[in-house]
């Protein structure tokens, strides 16, 4: 019972004497950015009401205010909630609040830089619900089919008309904080020769189709409650959630993907479209940077917000371990090579540890109890 909590252990001196012994290794990056090079910025999220829509909107106009740089767009993708019927009554409420903020931004800084997308519903056999197509997936992969093939998939609303060839984008969490002039790094880092992804038998094998930036915790979030405070100053071990660590890069030249960075639209498009089957995994984003290969740039960071609240922090924990699982039958996939292979087997570890410490209590309560019931003469004289 105490071996996988032990190994915990075991993994952070392992990652401590890694980062102290091996040199880290920088991406390296181009300063100047060809004329052609065309990125989006989207926030995939749950909308359900207008001050939700308003909130995401004026966290993409700070990112636009500390982002200034020519060819950069920015949406708020938008999915609708999980529901008994295909169209509830706050749908027409967000789609307002969605038009009116996109025309109120677009007016304010005289630009058509900023866009809307509100995905229908559909119905979902195995939920037995109405929900968006493959939730955050379904949204990012149908937002590529979009920009490459024009393709509106289940879109209910878009206000995207007229936009160039994008070649990257860049995917934050809705407390995703965009600091300033980050777009253009991460930009910068795709775009140098050394990181060009090349592909062979549907992998990418050398290079990146995807960047990765540092995230952090944001003081904001860590001292938002006692909880946070407590449990925020943990991100610099915790490599799954805040990729802080930069072992796997600085040894093997690649990272784990949490679903913030910046990818190469038509690789993630080609590689990873029919790759994953309907309703078999909801934590994806391993898979994705397995397949087209992530690097993790330590000289980028993002900053992250952290749960205020236990029940939140469970939920999340809850998530990405039934992700883990899911993607178990990856490790027989040939496609994907040993270290990616690896990532997942440690993440199952990762996801036993409270299981065998909670064991381990219990199991000392029980011992205890048959010792003093059936051994008191032992306890006596001892």
């Amino acid at each position: 019972m105490l071996l996988v909590p032990l190994s915990e252990i075991f993994v952070t001196l392992v990652n401590r004497l890694v980062s102290k012994f091996v040199k880290p290794k920088i991406l390296p990056r181009v300063d100047e950015i060809d004329k052609g090079i065309n990125t989006f910025v989207i926030v995939p999220t749950l909308l359900n009401s207008a001050e939700r829509v308003k909130e995401i909107m004026s966290r993409i106009e700070v990112y636009y205010l500390g982002n200034k740089m020519d060819r950069l767009f920015f949406c708020l993708l938008g999915d609708a909630s999980e529901e008994k019927s295909e169209v509830v009554e706050h749908d027409e409420v967000v789609i307002k609040a969605g038009l009116e903020e996109v025309e109120r931004l677009n007016q304010k800084y005289n630009t058509n830089i900023f866009n809307f997308i509100y995905r229908k519903r559909v119905y979902n056999d195995k939920q037995e619900s109405w929900l968006g197509y493959e939730r955050k997936r379904g949204m990012i992969t149908e937002f590529n089919d979009f920009l490459i093939n024009k393709n509106q998939g289940t879109f209910k609303v878009n206000t995207i008309k007229d936009i160039p060839e994008i070649k990257y984008v860049i995917t934050l969490d809705a407390d995703t904080e965009l600091v300033l002039d980050s777009a253009q790094k991460l930009i910068g880092t795709m775009e140098h020769p050394l990181n060009k992804p090349v592909i062979k038998n549907g992998i990418v094998v050398k290079g990146y189709g995807l960047i990765q930036p540092k995230v952090g915790i944001s003081i904001t979030s860590a001292t938002a409650s006692t909880f946070s405070k407590l449990f925020a100053g943990s991100g610099g071990i915790d490599i799954y959630s805040t990729a802080e660590s930069n072992v796997y890069q600085d040894l093997f030249g690649e990272a784990i993907f949490t679903g913030k960075g910046i990818y190469n639209v038509k690789v993630f498009q080609d590689l990873l479209k029919n790759e994953i089957p309907e309703n078999t995994v909801l934590s994806h984003d391993l898979l994705e940077g397995s397949y087209i290969r992530v690097g993790l740039a330590t000289d980028i960071e993002l900053m992250d917000g952290f749960p205020a609240r236990v029940n939140s922090y469970m939920l999340r924990f809850h998530r990405w371990t039934r992700g883990d699982w899911q993607i178990i039958k990856w490790l027989k996939n040939k496609k994907i090579n040993g270290i990616s292979k690896y990532k997942i087997l440690d993440n199952l570890r990762r996801s036993l540890v409270e299981i065998f410490l909670t064991l381990s209590f219990f199991f000392r309560i029980f011992l205890d109890t048959i010792i003093c019931n059936f051994f008191p003469f032992y306890i006596r004289r001892n």
